[in-house]
C-alpha cells in the first residue's frame, strides 16, 4: 500500500501506457524504442514488468517483441494502472498520527480515500490521450 502520490514510477507508467494506447491493437513497444524516446531503459523494464505482473501489459521476447496492452485502452482504468506499479492506493494514512484510536476524522478520511479511488476508477487510458 502507498499513499496517493504520483511518483516518478507512476508517472513513467502512465507515459508508457499512453504511448501504447495510441498504437493499434496488438502493436508493441520495445525497451529500445522507449530509450529512443528518452525514457530510462532499466527503469522502464522494471515498470513494464510490474505492469505485466499486474495484468495490464503482455510481453513478447525476441525479434518483434516488446510490450502491448492486454485490453483496449478504454477498458484499462487509471486506478488499475497505478495500482499495478504502486500497490493499493490510499489517499490518506490514518495509522501514523498516534491518535487513531480516538480520532474523530477517521470516518471522513476513509470516505475521502474511497472517493479518490472511485475517481481514478472512472478514468481510462482513453481519457489520458484525449
Amino acid at each position: 500500500m502507498s499513499l496517493f502520490k504520483l511518483t516518478r514510477k507512476s508517472s513513467y507508467a502512465l507515459v508508457l501506457l499512453t504511448l501504447l494506447a495510441r498504437k493499434t491493437k496488438g502493436e508493441r513497444i520495445s525497451l529500445s524504442e522507449m530509450k529512443t524516446l528518452g525514457l530510462p531503459k532499466a527503469f522502464m523494464a522494471q515498470i513494464a514488468k510490474d505492469l505485466v505482473e499486474g495484468g495490464v501489459l503482455v510481453s513478447k521476447e525476441g525479434r518483434g517483441g516488446g510490450y502491448a496492452l492486454v485490453n483496449e485502452p478504454g477498458e484499462i482504468t487509471v486506478r488499475e494502472a497505478l495500482e499495478a506499479v504502486a500497490g493499493e492506493i490510499l489517499a490518506v494514512d490514518c495509522d501514523g498520527c498516534g491518535a487513531s484510536g480516538s480520532c474523530r476524522q477517521k470516518s471522513f478520511m476513509a470516505n475521502f480515500a474511497d472517493e479518490i479511488g472511485e475517481i481514478l476508477e472512472n478514468y481510462t487510458l482513453i481519457d489520458l490521450i484525449n
